[in-house]
């Protein structure tokens, strides 16, 4: 299962089977280390792509694991004992990748590029078995950078209304402010010009508060400045013509 799958595994992959991880190749039923992947879930191409392991590498693996059509995976797996890779991190680009690959604590680099590494989601065709080394595993595989969430899609009608409600929205709330402050500002004077008809225990609200709800009221009584019902008509329009 590939979420048993973690980083420095070997994996085995059969014919016809997509290969559970992005993942090194080291060891193939073909001769001369190739094999042929289809990338059709990764990029759409239908095509066979043929993957090939590095020269040096494959002599290297040959002289340690007795050589590439040996049917003994152990001997792979002796083979890679103690072996380490660096490389590109987690990435997106599913053309690119660079690495260097050692065997044995040694100095010797092997070069890993493109042409040998098997991404998660492509499928192994025309090679009964693959081995490799898994590099990427889970979110971190190049098929799993690549899944990003849909973007949503407005028409230019509905960004240009969406933007025009915005401006009638704005033009709703300056006149309300400017409705609730001349209110206020008439209410107060008329409270001191005329103080004799205020009652002792009258309203005593601040100014602001008084403010407050002065826009509230003026807010709802211009409601109808935003038309919420063109947006129903609209969205009824194109029901109909999509039927």
């Amino acid at each position: 299962m590939s979420e048993q799958i973690e980083v420095g595994c070997l994996v085995k992959v059969h014919k016809d089977t997509n290969f559970p991880c992005d993942m090194i190749l080291v060891k193939s039923e073909l001769p001369h280390g190739v094999c042929f992947v289809e990338t059709k879930n990764l990029d759409g191409e239908t095509n066979l792509k043929q993957k090939m392991i590095n020269e040096d590498l494959l002599a290297q693996l040959e002289k340690k694991d007795g050589g590439v059509a040996a049917k003994d995976d152990s001997a792979t797996c002796r083979a890679l004992t103690g072996a380490s890779f660096e490389g590109d991190g987690p990435n997106e680009f599913i053309y690119q990748f660079q690495g260097n690959l050692t065997l044995d604590q040694s100095e010797q680099k092997y070069a890993v590029s493109n042409g040998g590494i098997l991404l998660k989601g492509c499928t192994l065709r025309d090679t009964e078995w693959v081995v490799g080394v898994a590099v990427y595993t889970g979110h971190d595989t190049k098929i799993m950078k690549n899944s990003s969430s849909a973007v949503v899609k407005r028409s230019k009608n509905a960004k240009a209304l969406n933007m025009y409600i915005l401006i009638c929205m704005l033009v709703q709330f300056l006149c309300s402010l400017f409705g609730a402050i001349i209110s206020v500002a008439q209410s107060e004077g008329a409270m001191k010009e005329h103080w004799y008809l205020v009652a002792e225990s009258g309203d005593q609200t601040s100014t602001f508060v008084k403010l407050l709800r002065e826009l509230a009221i003026w807010f709802i009584t211009l409601m109808n400045f935003v038309p919420i019902s063109l947006l129903v008509t609209l969205e009824m329009i194109n029901f109909v013509q999509a039927q």
